[in-house]
């Protein structure tokens, strides 16, 4: 490849900001093109008044995810496993009570990443400091 040469990736999802991730490791330069104005597509976590991360977006992860997994294993983050037994509470409407409903103990464990899933699309675009985004 031309070292004047751009990839250009369509979209600032996480598959197109690992993309950009892979291909900067190999020293190739790339834009990335993104109509919303934030990066992370339909990964997105907003904090509480208490700072507690609420996910609007994508929230867990198995092993089954193994690239997945091995990508956050290389940017450090942390994982912790999903409480997946007993008791939960399930409100639709803030003026409704809560339901409450019985989750029985997953043989798969699933995790979520220290933080809420944002940390991943955030540390993915730190890495990225030679990636232009439009």
């Amino acid at each position: 490849m031309q070292k004047d040469k751009k990839i250009v990736i369509i979209g600032g999802g996480l598959s197109a900001l690992t993309t950009a991730y892979y291909l900067s490791k190999h020293n190739i330069d790339s834009v990335i093109l993104e109509a919303s104005p934030r990066l992370g597509g339909r990964i997105q976590t907003v904090k509480g008044q208490l700072e507690t991360p609420l996910e609007l977006g994508a929230t867990w992860f198995s092993e089954m995810h193994t690239h997945l997994f091995s990508l956050i294993e290389e940017l450090g983050l942390k994982k912790y496993p999903q409480f997946s037994n007993g008791i939960s509470l399930f409100q639709t409407k803030s003026f409704e009570p809560p339901q409450k409903f019985f989750v029985p103990e997953s043989q798969t464990p699933s995790y979520r990443i220290v933080g809420g899933t944002q940390k991943l699309i955030e540390t993915l675009e730190e890495t990225l400091h030679r990636t232009k985004y439009i």
